[in-house]
């Protein structure tokens, strides 16, 4: 015949349920503000990145075409 569980064990487990349970809210909501955090940060370098490349743009077309404007009509001559 099986045993039938003994109420005071039955309420451990149950507040400990509630425990885990709670524990794992706090740390879903805390994964949460991590990820929108590293959402920002992940957009900010991906604005830095193209910051970079169209001063490095920028620079090419100041001051490396006119030499290369240069070598051709050089070459044209």
């Amino acid at each position: 015949m099986p045993q039938l569980p003994n109420i005071g064990d039955l309420k451990r487990t149950e507040r400990t349920l509630r425990e885990r349970e709670k524990e794992l809210k706090t740390k879903t909501a805390n994964l949460e503000e991590m990820n929108a955090a590293l959402r920002v940060l992940l957009r900010r370098m991906e604005e830095g990145r193209r910051e970079l490349e169209d001063k490095v743009r920028l620079n090419i077309q100041q001051m490396i075409q006119p030499y290369l404007e240069r070598l051709r009509a050089a070459g044209d001559g």
